[in-house]
């Protein structure tokens, strides 16, 4: 499986924002066309984790009024209290302070890191544990984990578009008043690959 085609699936679902049952699918017509490892996994199971994971960091570390994109990151971490120690694939959550028209490095020249960033989703830690035992390819990897990222942002974010464009402007340090950004990008990618720039949240006209 060459990168072209996988860079060309992801960007034409960027495009066409299928469901994720239908997203899913396409993913896995490309992976049985090249006799690889299809994707089975629980979608509201998935949803779910990511849901209660956006919530509670919004309503404990609200975006700061100067954030114009979030960069939703993938990568390979450890942490200590998991897994003693042991890589999970993990997801994480920055915003940067740029717009991707303006500057083509934004997702990683981000300015903001809430505690509650990293999410670990079941269905991404076994599956890059499969990857990684079964020594399945660099774009295996992007297809799937990428891909399955891509389709839940773009069919879950939306519902949280009042809460990511709300920020609060305090006067004096004492009293906060609710104010809301015109608009809000949103990508995901690999911290060693290409971003995807997904989406422009905006204000309701």
């Amino acid at each position: 499986m060459e990168w072209e085609e996988v860079d060309k699936l992801l960007k034409d679902q960027i495009a066409k924002r299928p469901d994720f049952t239908t997203g899913l699918q396409e993913i896995n017509e490309t992976l049985k066309q090249h006799k690889l490892p299809l994707l089975s996994l629980d979608q509201e199971a998935m949803e779910n984790e990511f849901t209660s994971w956006l919530k509670e960091l919004l309503e404990h570390e609200p975006l700061p009024a100067e954030i114009k994109s979030l960069y939703f990151g993938i990568n390979h971490l450890s942490f200590p209290e998991i897994e003693s120690g042991k890589v999970q694939t993990t997801i994480y959550l920055a915003g940067s302070p740029f717009l991707p028209q303006n500057n083509p490095d934004w997702a990683a020249a981000s300015s903001f890191y809430p505690d509650r960033r990293y999410l670990i989703l079941e269905a991404f830690a076994e599956l890059g544990n499969k990857i990684r035992q079964e020594k399945l390819s660099p774009n295996y990897e992007v297809l799937c984990l990428n891909g399955m990222l891509n389709l839940l942002l773009m069919n879950v974010i939306e519902n949280y578009q009042e809460a990511l464009l709300e920020y609060e402007v305090k006067s004096w340090g004492l009293f906060g008043k609710r104010k809301e950004r015109k608009s809000l990008f949103v990508g995901a990618g690999f911290d060693s690959g290409d971003v995807y720039l997904l989406m422009e949240l905006k204000k309701p006209v």
